[in-house]
């Protein structure tokens, strides 16, 4: 569960997965370092999950976090 207390530990990145960026991918590690867990959240400023992402991500970060992984994905299919 996305919660601002879990993300102050666990926080990795976040990204939009769909062209029309309604959708964030959050990736957040397990609470032994060992694993990287994804969660789909809607982007919704009344959603509980998007509160507590904001506190650590801002819009525009999200947006560059986008880009820099599609810049990413690109590198690899080239």
């Amino acid at each position: 569960m996305i919660t601002e207390e879990y993300l102050k530990n666990n926080f990795y990145t976040a990204y939009f997965i769909d062209e029309e960026r309604k959708n964030i991918e959050v990736l957040t590690t397990s609470d032994d370092g060992k694993r990287m867990i994804p969660t789909i959240i809607p982007f919704d400023e009344k959603n509980d999950y998007y509160k507590a992402l904001s506190k650590f991500m801002s819009v525009d970060q999200l947006h560059e976090s986008t880009y820099q992984k599609k810049k990413e994905f690109l590198k690899i299919k080239l």
